[in-house]
């Protein structure tokens, strides 16, 4: 290493699977031949991307003082944690498609859909994750 550290560095890698690493040119050129020889005369428009992201709050544990011999130490809150998924679409003519909002709840209270962005659409789901009614809830309005 000292004799070749003009080119040479130790550095930390990343994990990567066989099958990721497998991938090579020739296969991300045959993908996008495909892709355009699929998306031959259809209209922008029709072409939508869309991506989930899910926020959560989570406390997490704190350091506090408790008087000694204390045992159990707790902290009391209204909630453990929470979680909402979000949808964002947009297709390739460049409109945004609203916002798809995913509460984790068994019901969805009138106030959570107040102020949000126009057109912005709301669920729920017992895990705050998409399901597949969440989904179909939002491919077919």
């Amino acid at each position: 290493m000292r004799r070749h550290r003009q080119s040479l560095t130790n550095r930390l890698c990343q994990n990567v699977s066989c099958k990721r690493a497998e991938v090579n040119r020739a296969t991300i050129t045959k993908y996008f031949d495909n892709l355009q020889e699929s998306l031959n005369g259809v209209p922008p428009e029709n072409i939508i991307n869309y991506d989930e992201t899910n926020l959560t709050d989570d406390p997490g544990r704190k350091h506090s003082i408790f008087r000694r011999g204390v045992k159990y130490p707790e902290r009391v809150m209204n909630s453990a944690k929470t979680s909402t998924s979000l949808m964002f679409a947009a297709s390739a003519a460049g409109e945004l498609l609203p916002v798809y909002v995913v509460y984790k709840s068994e019901h969805i209270w009138d106030t959570w859909t107040e102020g949000g962005p126009d057109g912005t659409r709301y669920n729920r789901s017992k895990s705050g994750w998409f399901d597949n009614v969440c989904f179909r809830d939002w491919f077919i309005p």
